[in-house]
C-alpha cells in the first residue's frame, strides 16, 4: 500500500511541475501570434518596396515616352531635311 502511495505521489507531482495541455496550448499560439505579427511586417515592408519600384516604373515609363517622342520629331525633321535636298 506504502508503494501504491509512494507511486501515486510520485506521480502528482510530476503532474504539478509539468506545464497543464492549456498552458502548452496557450504558449504555442502566443509563438504563432509573434509569427504572424512578424509575417504582417514583412508583407508592409514589401508593399512599400512594391510602391517604390511602382513608382520608378512610371518615372522610366515617362522619360521613355519622351525619349521616343523626341526621337520621332527628329525622325520626322530628318525627312524633311532630307526631302529639302533632295528637290
Amino acid at each position: 500500500m506504502e508503494k501504491e502511495v509512494f507511486n501515486l505521489d510520485e506521480k502528482l507531482q510530476a503532474m504539478k511541475s509539468d506545464p497543464s495541455a492549456k498552458e502548452k496550448l496557450d504558449k504555442e499560439k502566443a509563438m504563432l501570434e509573434e509569427d504572424i505579427r512578424k509575417f504582417h511586417a514583412l508583407i508592409d515592408g514589401f508593399k512599400c518596396n512594391i510602391m517604390e519600384l511602382e513608382k520608378g516604373l512610371e518615372r522610366m515609363e515617362k522619360e521613355l515616352e519622351m525619349k521616343n517622342s523626341k526621337n520621332q520629331k527628329i525622325i520626322e525633321e530628318n525627312m524633311e531635311l532630307k526631302k529639302f535636298l533632295e528637290s
